[in-house]
């Protein structure tokens, strides 16, 4: 639901509906815990709708909370496309657009698809838009999924 005011552009919406039902991050946390299930995302879309309204102390603390996830996922050396993704959108967030498009690359590689844009669907990876290289990691996965999409008999999308 997070992710869906954050595509919306209705981010505001998203931290007034968190502020309405847990007083902190914390509660939000014990709630929806990063580890497995929607935490980490929730998370993710809370460091991005904060972002945009404005609130650069509980945009640093939600972005300290994925680093510390993250972190820890990569010590465990988790190696889904679905946390590469992740990563690449904390990487973003956290102005490092070099190490989010390396990221970005990885869950390409991976066999990540998404049938838009893939800022479109993830956008806390917006600032990416424009860069050459994530034109052409961008390019990969339309390829990779019109593969797939040839293989179940699918026209081809464009890119």
């Amino acid at each position: 639901m997070l992710n869906f005011y954050n595509l919306t552009g209705r981010s505001r919406e998203a931290v007034e509906y968190v502020e309405a039902r847990w007083p902190d991050l914390d509660a939000l946390e014990r709630d929806y815990p990063p580890y497995g299930g929607l935490g980490h995302l929730m998370m993710l879309d809370m460091a991005l709708a904060y972002s945009r309204v404005g609130n650069q102390q509980r945009f640093e603390d939600a972005l300290a909370r994925v680093e510390r996830v993250s972190r820890d996922l990569q010590e465990q050396g988790i190696q889904a496309a679905i946390f590469f993704m992740s990563e690449a959108s904390h990487q973003a967030l956290a102005g490092n657009l070099d190490a989010s498009l390396e990221w970005l690359d990885r869950a390409v590689t991976r066999g990540f698809i998404s049938t838009l844009r893939i800022a479109q669907e993830w956008p806390y990876l917006e600032p990416l838009e424009g860069d050459p290289r994530y034109e052409e990691i961008q390019s990969r996965m339309i390829e990779h999924l019109n593969a797939e999409r040839a293989e179940l008999g699918l026209d081809p999308v464009e890119a």
